[in-house]
Order: structure tokens, then sequence, then C-alpha cells
């Protein structure tokens, strides 16, 4: 899949299931977590960058069901 932010070209990213629900999206240097069922009515997402060594988190997102 592709990803665009303000670069002159799209990023390649690559998405995977982990297990059940757990999904994992992950392109050059920047990676996240989608745990889908994090709870009964959300997700959430943690997102994190690499410096070439360490992944530091970047962002952490939840996200809640609206009725």
């Amino acid at each position: 899949m592709y990803a665009f932010d303000d670069s002159a070209e799209p990023g390649l990213m690559r998405l995977s299931m982990h297990d059940s629900d757990l999904l994992f999206l992950a392109g050059d240097g920047i990676r996240s977590w989608f745990h889908m069922r994090a709870g009964a009515d959300h997700m959430t997402a943690r997102w994190e960058r690499s410096d070439g060594n360490n992944w530091t988190t970047w962002m952490a997102m939840r996200f809640d069901r609206l009725e």
C-alpha cells in the first residue's frame, strides 16, 4: 500500500495480520501496531519511528466507536 505525506513521492508500506486483533503496518523507518479489539468499543494504534538503530514511539492513538 502507498503512504502519502508532504514528500514528492509516496512511500510503500506493508500491512500484515499478526493475530486475530493485531495489524502491523511497516514502511521505511516507520511502523505501527493496530490493536483492533483493545476494548469493547475502541481500538488503539502505536506509531514508531526508527533512527536507524532504535525504534521510538512517535504517536499513540485511540479510536472510539460512536453510536
